[in-house]
């Protein structure tokens, strides 16, 4: 299995073919749709639809989305490169962001971005500094989207880094510029469905009818002869069906700085290893794919891979279009910008956000940096400035995570400020009235803009027991995995 001369296994055309045809289909498809809701629905494109969907999107297509976005290239290659090296996972951030969500849309149901709360609470300074580690941030996860793709689609089919990485962007930036955040909702859920499809058909090949597994109980007599072939060091017992992992737990420190975590048993190939190389390039997924399912498995991989990144790059470039739109441009340089501006703005945003991360991976690829080390260290590099290797990573994200543990209170009880959350209600909608030419004075747009806003705190209120709900269930549960994990 760790023979590397088994790929590539394609020609770079169908590479190509997957990055060009599904990205034009999605891009299409995605276009008419846009069309035919403004055609026949009378969907307005205005700023307020463009990036926040009128705040109109009902739970299922959000479950969905929010599946996918987190279903980045780095979760699945090294999901399966820390569980090949020393066992690692990644769910509890989703049910506490899910928590900060909902606690944004009771306390700020206009909001655009979440900065903007920061500049109503805490003023310009405060906002500018979140908001420049935010852009950072976002541009660090879409840089190691597309390092990840080039990376398994350079090695499956030859095809050249620098293409796969300027041709994924390009058909999220076209159908992101037409249909804006409600598009990327749309095309995240084809993406979930695909993406579902084959994990479970993946896994029904392995543990029923693969003549290399073909059950659990295969499975478990494998991992136990390999542990007798191969000990995994800092495991109890050398054993790789253990939860208790030396490696395994700082791994899980390094992504509660980087984006929370759980660790889970470590499972080392069997039985020849891969090279430090093809690890740390994430790499074992599309390995074990050809073992398994052959050409087949390999042509899944790389659709998932496919669906990963185009759905969690289109969340990142519409997340960089909001804050550069809401909050650069619309908060220091243009107050009073209409709707037709900020659309404007937030198209060369989507270009150049593009652009700008397709030029940055293309370096990182030539440079040597794989998409391990980009996700081992990014809680280090947008928090401080350790040079990463693994103890050292470790010790940073930790630092990072926990420094705000003591200095929160601390600042807070030096200067406290009983702050009213009441007040992030005064956040409005923009005022899209320049997209309809029914609105012909100031005072009737003015009046429109209310009245959004007073039918926007009603529907808050029918809907806040519902939320505290869901928001004590997501922390619940969040809870009880956090502590059935580590114990």
């Amino acid at each position: 299995m760790a023979e590397t001369s088994i790929f590539p296994v394609f020609h770079s055309g169908v590479g190509y073919g997957i990055i060009v045809g599904l990205g034009g289909l999605f891009a299409i498809l995605m276009t008419l749709t846009t069309f035919a809701l403004r055609r026949y629905f009378s969907e307005v494109q205005d700023s307020e639809m463009h990036l926040t969907a009128k705040r109109s999107i009902k739970a299922g297509l959000i479950a969905s989305s929010v599946v996918s976005s987190w279903t980045l290239s780095a979760t699945l290659l090294t999901s399966t490169t820390f569980g090949y090296s020393f066992g690692a996972g990644c769910s509890i951030p989703i049910l506490t962001f899910a928590v900060l969500a909902i606690e944004l849309k009771r306390k700020a149901p206009n909001a655009h971005t979440f900065l903007e709360l920061v500049k109503h609470r805490y003023g310009a300074p405060g906002h500018i500094v979140l908001a420049i580690y935010s852009l950072i941030y976002q541009i660090f996860i879409a840089v190691n989207l597309l390092v990840g793709g080039a990376d398994v689609f350079n090695l499956v089919t030859g095809m050249n880094k620098v293409a796969v990485c300027f041709l994924f962007p390009l058909g999220v930036c076209i159908y992101t510029l037409f249909g804006g955040i409600k598009a990327t909702f749309l095309t995240e859920w084809v993406h979930t469905v695909i993406i579902f499809v084959i994990m479970l058909s993946s896994m029904f090949v392995i543990y029923a009818t693969s003549e290399h597994v073909g059950s659990p109980g295969r499975m478990w007599e494998l991992l136990k002869a390999a542990a007798e072939i191969r000990p995994v060091e800092g495991n109890a017992g050398g054993e790789l069906l253990t939860m208790r992992s030396i490696s395994g737990g700082l791994i899980g420190l390094i992504f509660l700085g980087g984006g929370f975590s759980a660790t889970v048993d470590s499972q080392p190939t069997y039985p020849t290893p891969l090279s430090a190389a093809e690890i740390n390039s994430a790499l074992i997924m599309p390995y074990t794919a050809y073992t398994i399912m052959g050409k087949g498995g390999v042509v899944a991989v790389l659709l998932m891979l496919f669906q990963a990144i185009t759905s969690a790059m289109s969340s990142e470039t519409v997340a960089v279009t909001s804050l550069v739109t809401y909050d650069f441009y619309r908060s220091y340089i243009n107050p009073n910008a209409t709707g037709k501006q900020l659309i404007f703005i937030s198209h060369i945003a989507v270009l150049g956000f593009g652009l700008l991360t397709a030029s940055i991976a293309v370096g990182l690829c030539y440079a040597g940096f794989s998409v391990t080390f980009i996700v081992t260290a990014i809680g280090i590099i947008i928090d401080g400035a350790v040079i990463p290797n693994f103890k050292p990573t470790v010790a940073g994200n930790m630092l990072a995570l926990t420094a705000p543990i003591i200095l929160t209170p601390l600042i807070t009880y030096i200067k406290p400020d009983n702050y009213d959350f009441e007040k992030f209600k005064e956040l409005q909608q923009v005022d899209d009235s320049d997209f309809d030419p029914k609105v012909q004075n100031e005072g009737a747009s003015v009046q429109d803009a209310q009245q959004r806003t007073y039918n926007e705190l009603v529907n808050l209120e029918r809907i806040e027991k519902p939320l505290l709900h869901a928001r004590n269930f997501a922390l619940a549960v969040a809870l009880f995995i956090s502590i059935s994990m580590t114990m």
